[in-house]
């Protein structure tokens, strides 16, 4: 059990999405039973708002899911609480670029672009405005924030405003029903890598933190599940799509449910046919991944490699202390 806590401490220490802490506690949403005694056994987002459902992206070699889940949410909500009237694919990048912000009273715990992100302050920056994806396409790498489109022409950005955190399974479950999409971060284990339709259960050797965007509901086998869009372009589970085991907090996806408000009024209108984007990272300049390529074999293993190197050497350590 030692040992188990070391593995996951580093991984979260190392790469991918940190757990969010005390940010979005103060507006936590709640919903009456007697909403709660309503709940279908299945729901899909996708089907309920056909329109407003913003495509799977690939997050590439860039560790960016906590960028990449908070823009697709705020995307999906404002499209649904304005109607379609704002329909714009929403730039990660400009989150990996710009959203540096830290929690508060600490110069520490930080957004980090590529590295690392807190899901908490990443949906409270959504407050300050994104742009879309067709001003600053996606690349894989850390630039600097710009101060106007990659074309030159000026950055508009659409808003959120404030984070929510879901107390309860049901709360989140109404949620998602009446206002789309919300955000889970949890553990990942090698388990999920080669998922396919099945259920991810946590199991294999600890990895990396991550985020995903939970869609919606259903059950299999007798098994309740969350369905939840990951990042990794539409190769990875079903197309693009997963399932975990509800009720049982698998890998901590049940312990951290956020999403975030939308700004619909402070945020321009307009419509993009088809999102006006896609999963495929742009091979502009400064792109230091490899493009197109979403998480490939050698991608994934290459932070897990450092991962275990380091839980070696501090395996090590322990013994030689013992």
């Amino acid at each position: 059990m030692f040992k188990l806590s070391i593995y996951i401490l580093l991984a979260f220490l190392l790469v991918g999405t940190v757990y969010s802490q005390q940010q979005c506690l103060d507006n936590v949403v709640s919903y009456t039973d007697q909403d709660r005694a309503n709940i279908p056994a299945s729901f899909d987002a996708r089907t309920q708002w056909p329109n407003c459902i913003s495509p799977v992206r690939d997050q590439g070699s860039c560790s960016s899911c906590w960028a990449m889940t908070s823009s697709s949410i705020l995307a999906d909500r404002l499209c649904i609480a304005s109607g379609g009237a704002i329909k714009k694919l929403l730039s990660p990048q400009y989150m990996v670029d710009c959203a540096k912000n830290c929690k508060t009273n600490s110069q520490s715990d930080c957004n980090s672009g590529c590295k690392f992100g807190f899901l908490d302050i990443s949906m409270e920056y959504l407050s300050n405005g994104i742009s879309a994806e067709s001003c600053l396409p996606y690349k894989e790498s850390d630039a600097t924030c710009p101060s106007q489109c990659k074309d030159g022409s000026p950055i508009q950005l659409y808003y959120g405003s404030g984070c929510i955190s879901i107390g309860n399974l049901k709360d989140a479950q109404l949620e998602i029903m009446k206002n789309g999409p919300i955000l889970a971060v949890f553990q990942i284990f090698t388990s999920l890598y080669n998922i396919g339709s099945g259920l991810y259960r946590g199991t294999g050797d600890p990895a990396e933190g991550h985020a995903a965007r939970v869609i919606g509901w259903g059950e299999e086998n007798g098994t309740p599940y969350w369905l939840a869009l990951n990042s990794w372009g539409t190769e990875f589970g079903m197309d693009g799509a997963f399932k975990v085991p509800m009720g049982e907090n698998i890998a901590g996806f049940e312990s951290q449910l956020l999403s975030v408000k939308p700004n619909v009024d402070a945020s321009p209108k307009g419509a993009d046919a088809n999102w006006n984007g896609g999963s495929t990272p742009s091979t502009g300049d400064n792109n230091s991944g490899n493009s197109g390529s979403g998480n490939t074999a050698s991608q994934i293993l290459q932070p897990i490699s450092i991962v275990f190197i380091l839980i070696t050497l501090l395996s090590s350590a322990i013994v030689m202390f013992n």
